[in-house]
């Protein structure tokens, strides 16, 4: 399932001519939803499957580091 969304927000990207950035996806390997550690919702909780505190911490720290690097 997390991957068929990923390859959907990559090819959307594409399509709008945007850049997806592959290392937020791989940031959630080892930290999906019933992980000691998860980045995201689980099933039971408002906001099924999108990325709880930590999950959104780590995306703005990968999108800022992206960003710094990509001028």
């Amino acid at each position: 399932m997390v991957q068929t969304a990923s390859n959907t927000a990559k090819a959307a990207a594409a399509v709008a001519h945007i850049k997806f950035i592959e290392a937020v996806k791989d940031a959630f390997v080892g930290h999906e939803m019933y992980s000691a550690d998860p980045y995201c919702n689980n099933v039971t909780e408002p906001n099924a499957l999108y990325p709880n505190l930590k999950g959104y911490q780590k995306i703005g720290e990968i999108v800022a580091d992206y960003l710094k690097s990509h001028g």
